[in-house]
């Protein structure tokens, strides 16, 4: 709304704002058409103030005073607000009287974050000229940006006095009382607003609000009823009326709407949610599962709508994981999910991430698998299935797959790595040295490339390249110097070499602080007094080693090893004993068990 008479301008700034009720105050005009305003002629003075040379000297300090204005104005308008304070402050000296000039301050400093300031200009501008609304609307704005409650309780009571049936400043009223925990007072003043303004679905949610926060549970729930009458149309507006009748204890009222919502689109995911949300309240998982799976059999219904609503039913699994009956009816909408959409990857990766959580893994492999098949660009699938086959110790199947996705993708670090590894497991190891350093050559992350470098100096070691081993650990450990991985192994093969037996204790030790309770870590560090005759430090490091619970047999050999250089015969022919026993393949032992 503009206004067309000089109090608009200069003196009184046009109306360039409204309110909502619980919120800031919204731009009604933009700042381009108040600077077009600004310069249509509307300061033009009455013909008798230019009777005289005086009188005529104040009317050009009145047209300079005009003219920094307009500057002022632009310069806030393109966001210069020190420059815009500038000249709207040599404005006001020229003119101290000028509303409009004080008007303006306040919005640059408001702007500039100087509150004091700005509320200090905006009375200026409320006291010169008491009738102009938007001066009342400006301080209350700063006032209640500032927490100054006592001032803006004051300002809204004179305000009403005021302008007892401007919308604006009674939303501002209501909005006060509702924050200052008053519901029923701040309801009355909507009621006035709606006399004025007519149903507004805007108000009558606020009333709602209002009637929630004073626990006038049935004043809400017929409010709530007058606003579905409103606008029945109004799907957004359904789906907040639906919610809170649910809030407030009202399914009945939430099931009829939604089912009548569900009629009219029965592809609104947010409504099928809804309806959900309200089995999951009452606990009815049987009814929620059955609903869902009419939900998935639709075929209404697209494939990332369906999505929405099996990912929608896996989360509420996720935060029960223990409810037995919520886990079997995921299941059955997830699987019947992947059947309706088999050729949606999507599908199969969320069932593939359910039957993993509940550790159903060969469900989760062959929901991969599919995956696979239906998105064979999909890196993160085949990343999953193989990692997976890999702790499954399915190497074979591991180098299977590798190859098959590095058709699909390329120079992916992960799956030359899971390839490479498999490879390793099975001793095909020059197949492994040419994966894994295609490895090394892909994208990856710096602890990811150390443990590729890692595993690349254990193959080329097996191979007997010595020399690339050890650039290939160096390289893993300058990657990430807590690959405690790497620093043992580096530091066994030291030791087995005799090498740089200082290294392999340095290296050995800092393995062992990071993983206290690795066997094979305290096994490395015991071996390595051994090499050094050190007998009865490698036996307390070894005995920790078994202590573990997790030996290996090789660690169970060395106990015999170091026992025998202790001169325990006996004991150390029952500790090569136990290590054929757990490996019989160490058939070079049953010679000195009998000797």
């Amino acid at each position: 709304m503009l206004a067309n008479s000089a109090a608009a301008g200069y003196c009184s700034i046009p109306a360039r704002y409204t309110t909502q009720p619980n919120g800031p105050f919204i731009q009604k005009m933009k700042r381009s058409a108040l600077i077009t305003l600004l310069l249509a002629p509307i300061w033009l003075l009455p013909l008798s103030d230019l009777a005289s040379g005086q009188e005529a000297r104040n009317d050009g300090v009145h047209q300079q005073a005009i003219d920094l204005y307009i500057r002022g104005v632009t310069a806030l308008d393109n966001g210069e607000t020190e420059q815009a304070i500038v000249y709207l402050e040599k404005a006001s000296s020229l003119d101290p009287d000028a509303s409009g000039i004080h008007y303006a301050l306040a919005e640059a400093w408001q702007a500039e974050g100087v509150p004091g300031t700005a509320a200090w200009h905006a009375r200026q501008a409320f006291e010169m000229d008491e009738s102009n609304r938007w001066y009342g609307l400006k301080l209350v704005e700063i006032y209640r940006q500032s927490g100054l409650d006592e001032e803006l309780n004051k300002l809204l009571k004179k305000l009403e006095k005021l302008h007892p049936t401007d919308p604006d400043i009674l939303q501002q009223i209501a909005w006060h009382y509702s924050r200052n925990d008053n519901p029923a007072a701040s309801n009355r003043i909507y009621d006035r607003i709606l006399k004025i303004r007519g149903r507004s679905i805007e108000l009558h949610m606020n009333k709602v609000q209002n009637y929630r926060a004073a626990g006038e549970i049935d004043n809400a729930l017929r409010e709530l009823d007058r606003l579905k009458e409103l606008d029945p149309e109004n799907t957004p507006l359904m789906h907040s009326v639906s919610r809170f009748y649910m809030e407030l204890g009202s399914s009945g009222r939430a099931a009829q709407l939604l089912e009548e919502l569900r009629e009219r689109n029965p592809g609104n995911p947010e409504t099928l949610i809804l309806l959900a949300e309200l089995y999951i309240d009452s606990a009815e998982w049987a009814e929620l599962g059955e609903t869902f799976l009419r939900m998935i059999e639709d075929p209404l219904l697209t494939a990332p709508e369906k999505l929405e609503l099996a990912h929608f039913l896996y989360l509420q699994h996720q935060s029960e994981p223990d409810n037995e009956t919520l886990q079997r009816q995921t299941r059955l909408v997830l699987d019947a999910f992947s059947r309706a959409e088999a050729e949606y990857g999507e599908a199969h990766l969320l069932s593939a991430d359910f039957h993993l959580q509940i550790q159903n893994l060969d469900a989760a492999l062959q929901s991969l698998e599919r995956a696979n098949k239906a998105l064979p660009t999909h890196t993160e699938g085949w990343r999953h299935r193989m990692q997976l086959l890999y702790s499954l110790e399915e190497y074979e199947e591991v180098a299977r797959i590798g190859t098959e996705a590095s058709t699909h993708i390329q120079d992916d670090a992960n799956i030359h790595f899971f390839t490479g590894a498999s490879l390793m497991m099975l001793d095909r190891l020059e197949e492994s040295v040419v994966k894994l350093e295609e490895a090394t050559m892909a994208p990856a992350q710096r602890q990811f490339r150390s443990i590729i470098y890692g595993t690349l100096g254990d193959v080329l070691t097996r191979l007997d390249r010595w020399n690339d081993a050890t650039e290939a650990y160096e390289m893993a450990l300058e990657l990430d110097s807590m690959n405690h991985v790497t620093m043992n192994n580096y530091a066994y093969y030291l030791t087995l070499r005799s090498e740089r037996l200082s290294l392999a204790e340095e290296l050995a030790k800092k393995a062992v602080s990071i993983a206290p309770e690795n066997a094979a870590y305290l096994d490395t560090l015991g071996w390595i007094c051994y090499n050094q005759e050190r007998y009865e430090e490698a036996k307390r490091y070894i005995e920790a080693s078994i202590e573990t619970g997790e030996a290996s047999a090789e660690v169970l050999e060395h106990m015999g090893d170091v026992l025998e250089k202790l001169g325990e015969t006996d004991r150390a022919r029952d500790w090569w004993q136990q290590a054929l026993d757990a490996d019989p393949d160490r058939t070079h032992l049953k010679e000195r068990v009998e000797v």
